[in-house]
């Protein structure tokens, strides 16, 4: 008889009090409508024999996130990169992804379930959790590139929720960025991540290189429409002071962990 395996999926939404004004709130909201719509399809689906799809999120103390009750909360993150880096200007409560992961802990997985990583902008297609049950068929862990999407129609109106239809419908482009990751419990206890944290490269490249040596089986997915994201939005890349600051404080933290990687220069 085959034993249930949980898939876990945990995103870090936007603190909604900060996030409202910027429009990352209807940013935010195409992922989640976009991984309930995952999950129901999920039930459909001939992989629900064998495994269970349940969605999580956790939060810095103190945030005000506003999610739906199809996600479960997970204890508060009690640290930030501002425990370990003083920057001169704007103070970014910015998470650690280890931290992250870690809080997955709490729920006593199994060895072999399932955890998932993925960024508070990244929505997925309906056929996610399925094409992740399948894709483990054959690949330990793997990474699974974005696809941009518009993330406004012709008159300027930002997309939100209410198009998810028509935001599945869009071919979009590549992106090379690594910001969904799959892997099971057993290899998320292993990573050494460090003070590493969101918002700011390598952090992602460092996870997907954990995953590498730490994986019998490793596959990158560049070439699949499986998640996607609202616009090309490369805000990390702006020329200012905090930029600067944060950019070179995850490289710093990186080179910790022996990795070294060639600085990007940033844009105006």
């Amino acid at each position: 008889m085959n034993t249930l395996k949980t898939i876990h999926h945990i995103i870090n939404p936007y603190n909604s009090d900060q996030s409202s004004e910027s429009g990352l709130d209807d940013v935010q909201e195409v992922t989640v409508i976009s991984m309930i719509n995952a999950k129901t399809r999920f039930l459909q689906s001939p992989f629900c024999k064998d495994a269970e799809v349940r969605l999580y999120y956790v939060q810095m103390k103190d945030e005000i996130c506003h999610m739906p009750e199809n996600f479960t909360k997970l204890p508060d993150l009690r640290k930030s990169v501002l425990d370990y880096f003083t920057p001169t200007g704007l103070q970014r409560e910015l998470p650690l992804l280890q931290d992250i992961l870690d809080s997955v802990s709490i729920l006593a997985p199994k060895r072999d379930d399932i955890v998932i990583y993925s960024n508070a902008d990244i929505a997925v297609k309906p056929s996610f959790y399925s094409f992740v049950c399948k894709a483990g068929q054959d690949f330990e862990s793997f990474v699974v590139n974005r696809r941009d999407v518009p993330k406004k129609d012709v008159s300027g109106s930002g997309y939100c929720k209410e198009d998810i239809d028509f935001l599945y419908s869009l071919e979009g482009k590549a992106h090379p960025g690594y910001d969904c990751f799959v892997m099971p419990y057993h290899i998320v206890e292993k990573v050494e991540l460090g003070k590493v944290f969101l918002g700011y490269p390598p952090v992602g490249s460092i996870l997907k290189k954990n995953m590498e040596k730490l994986s019998a089986s490793f596959k990158l997915f560049d070439d699949v429409f499986q998640t996607f994201h609202l616009g090309e939005d490369l805000n990390w890349r702006k020329d200012t002071n905090a930029n600067h600051e944060y950019y070179e404080a995850n490289l710093a933290f990186a080179s910790e962990l022996g990795y070294s990687f060639r600085k990007l220069k940033l844009l105006m």
